[in-house]
């Protein structure tokens, strides 16, 4: 049985789960990402890479002047699937740049111009050959590892489950959710679910919460102490479920933070979730 804060409808699913009306000051989160971003573009080399006839499904790869690891850290932007750029999120690569770690964000299409399953297939299509052909990039690359803030983090969750990272088994070492999400029915009955097009069944399909985890791989839940509680239960409930599958999995508050600072103190190389993935990526390949 799902937990009652899993189940919330009608208003008290968007005061729960709408995070944009909780932070007011929310684009200036957006704007401050996007300019950071285009310095870091200045700064350092990066490339488009497996870009479809979709404007939106590609991969964009940095790297540092000197590479020191063959584990590339790919990060899935959040955005409720329905809006933000891969452009505006590769601010988050500097501390791994800087630690001569290689980095990625990926891009797949939004709703509602794709419906959630054809999103989440792509997000699926881009890993999959992007560990295929890894030896045709220009650096060396032998393990994924995935990061991903709240729609992202969802994405994230759903390529472990299986049916979904049955070609991933051997790619990924590590992954950590930023406020994820991992029941999707509460977006039900909100203002969201007008570009999501959920019903019922594609909600219980698509929510990892619902599905067997498949990758045995150390995972980490991450949420900012400001979020509200659905967020926490959230993490919380998905947190016990790979546990109860004997998949190790951590859980942790990013203190003082709300659901977009988060994002950017995971940006920062002193943060618990930088060292944390950091940790997972220095260890055995």
């Amino acid at each position: 049985m799902l937990d009652p804060l899993l189940r919330l409808s009608g208003e008290e699913a968007c005061q729960q789960y709408m995070a944009r009306r909780a932070v007011p000051d929310h684009p200036a989160y957006f704007d401050r990402w996007a300019s950071r971003s285009e310095t870091l573009r200045q700064e350092f080399r990066h490339q488009r890479l497996l870009q479809t006839q979709s404007p939106r499904e590609f991969i964009d790869l940095y790297w540092p002047d000197t590479v020191r690891s063959d584990q590339l850290q790919l990060f899935i932007h959040g955005g409720y699937w329905q809006s933000q750029h891969p452009d505006s999120f590769g601010f988050i690569a500097r501390p791994f740049l800087e630690s001569g770690i290689p980095f990625a964000v990926l891009g797949y299409p939004l709703c509602p111009d794709a419906t959630m399953s054809e999103l989440c297939r792509s997000v699926r299509s881009r890993l999959e050959t992007l560990w295929r052909e890894r030896f045709s990039l220009p650096l060396e690359v032998n393990r994924l590892h995935l990061s991903g803030h709240s729609a992202g983090g969802h994405l994230l969750g759903l390529m472990g489950c299986e049916g979904w990272g049955d070609h991933l088994k051997d790619a990924i070492g590590s992954a950590i959710s930023l406020s994820g999400l991992f029941e999707l029915s509460p977006l039900l009955h909100t203002p969201l679910n007008d570009a999501l097009r959920l019903h019922s069944h594609t909600a219980r399909d698509l929510s990892p919460l619902r599905l067997k985890p498949l990758l045995s791989i150390p995972y980490a839940m991450v949420v900012g102490e400001r979020e509200s509680v659905a967020f926490h239960r959230q993490s919380n409930i998905y947190s016990e479920h790979l546990l109860r599958e004997g998949i190790p999995c951590e859980r942790w508050d990013e203190d003082n933070c709300n659901h977009f600072s988060v994002l950017d103190r995971f940006a920062d190389a002193d943060s618990d979730s930088f060292m944390w993935v950091l940790g997972q990526m220095q260890g055995p390949s």
